[in-house]
This record gives C-alpha cells, structure tokens and sequence, in this order.
C-alpha cells in the first residue's frame, strides 16, 4: 500500500486499494493510478466502457483479456493500452497476476503516446508498440519494486519524462467533449450548431479525435454516470434509470446488456471482487 512519502497524493481506491493522485504535470493527462491484485478473484470481469483510456501494467504474470467471453480468443499482456470502446472486454482471472491501472483521458494519449485516441479505439495494444522498448523496462522496474509507493514513484518519474508538453486537441472539440462527458448534453447535435458547424462534419471531426462519435460518447457517458450511482448498493434501478434519462428500468438493464456485457444486478455482484473507482468523467476501468 502507498506509504508515507507524499500524504498530499496518496490515496486510499475502494475497497482498501492503493491508489495516488497524479503529480501536477500529469492532472491534465492521467485521471488515476491503482494498483491491484487478482489473487483469489475467480470471476470473469466485465470491461466496461467509459469516457477515457485505461492502461495496465503487470507486476506480476501477464493480464489475459479480449473482447470474447471465450477465453481461448484472447491474449496475454504484460502491458496494455485500451482506447475508448462501446462494448465489453473481458477480464479473466489470472493467479498470481497484480498491476497497476492507469486513466487516462484524451489528451493523455496524445501526450504520452503521440496519437489521437482515435487510433487506440475499440482496440487491445501491447505497451510496446507505444513505448518500444522502453515498456518492458518499465516493467521490469515495477515488478522489482518493494511496495505500491515504489512503484507510483517510479511511474510518475517515467510518465513525466515521456509527456509531451505541445500535445492540443482542437479547441471546438475539446470543448464539446468535455460538454458531453461533464456536462450531460445528450442533444450531441446543438453542440454542432453552437460551434458554426455541420453536423456531419462536426460528428466525423469528433470521431477522427476521440474514436467514438458524439452520440456514442453522450451514451457511454451516461452510463458512466449510471454505473457510479449504481455501486450505491442502497440505490434502487427505477430510481437511477429516472435520474440518468432512461425510460424506465428495463430500458438501462437493455442497456446494461448490450454495453457492459451482462445485468446491473450482475454487475454489482462481480464488482464485489473487482473494484475500481467510478468517479463519473474518470478514466476506464480495468480492460475497459
């Protein structure tokens, strides 16, 4: 677990998770870092979408994950990029297997990978073929490392040397994602005619940035919102599907089935073992 050398940044994730806030030159990046442990989970998780990108690092045996619940088609990763995606991966459980996840947002892949997240979308990518070699030294680094607070420090130092300072996302979308994704618009259209442009060209434009287009991010997103308020084991789902703009009850578990793979009802039951945090507007979680 964290220790004490930075009490400003070390934070405690759900469940008895460590965790840290990332340093100043990474808030713009990179949402959270948690570490985690799968010894002695033995349920295939649901990967679930959101509005971000999540990275995992193993410090221990390789991750195995795909987009099939069938575990002989997925594959094992050391290090691994999820970009944005509008359906499940999944997660199975791996004995002995611990690492750290990393969130991250747009403009972090853009910052330390060198590209838009539209180039990482619906996609599972080996750490290496964004950070060549450099990956498997970093770790190789944290899986040597004794203890949580070693490992945040050493990825904080090797995240900072690779940012790069210049990366921008063009300002009219920057500006619609953060009102759909903060801001709720599920309209994804007035944001086009707010901007000056048309909404064909203004929905492509958002796609070649983000990977998902406006709608599709307006329903992750409000998803996201779901999940969060869904972990509240004393919230009722026709209470939430109210909240969050659904028709009724059957309408979000539909919902549920079709972005997450499986019910809320089982979703709370699994995330009993795999628990992140699902602060809304926060990065992905696990293989999400």
């Amino acid at each position: 677990m964290p220790g004490p050398g930075h009490p400003d940044r070390d934070v405690r994730a759900p469940a008895g998770l460590p965790g840290r806030r990332p340093v100043a030159a990474l808030a713009p990046y990179l949402t959270g870092m948690t570490g985690y442990d799968m010894n002695g989970v033995e349920v295939v998780h649901h990967g679930v979408p959101s509005p971000g990108l999540t990275v995992i690092l193993a410090c221990g045996r390789p991750l195995t994950v795909g987009w099939s619940a069938d575990r002989d088609r997925s594959r094992d990763f050391r290090g691994m990029v999820s970009g944005l995606h509008d359906a499940p991966a999944f997660v199975f459980p791996t004995a002995g297997h611990a690492g750290v996840q990393l969130d991250l947002t747009p403009l972090g892949a853009r910052a330390l990978f060198g590209v838009p997240s539209a180039a990482l979308a619906a996609e599972l990518v080996g750490l290496e073929h964004v950070w060549g070699a450099s990956a498997a030294g970093l770790l190789d680094d944290l899986e040597a490392a004794s203890g949580w607070d070693a490992r945040f420090d050493r990825l904080e130092e090797f995240l900072v040397a690779r940012l790069r300072t210049d990366a921008r996302i063009r300002p009219e979308l920057a500006w619609a994602w953060r009102r759909i994704v903060h801001g709720g618009v599920t309209a994804t259209g007035s944001l086009a005619d707010e901007i000056g442009w048309s909404r064909g060209y203004f929905a492509r434009l958002f796609a070649t940035e983000f990977g998902l287009r406006p709608k599709e991010t307006a329903r992750v997103a409000r998803f996201t919102r779901a999940r969060a308020a869904a972990l509240d084991g004393g919230a009722g789902l026709a209470g939430i599907a109210a909240v969050h703009g659904y028709a009724d009850q059957a309408h979000l578990t539909r919902e549920w089935r079709r972005l997450a793979g499986c019910t809320p009802t089982d979703w709370r039951t699994e995330m009993s073992a795999f628990v992140q945090d699902d602060t809304p507007g926060r990065g992905a979680e696990w293989a999400s």
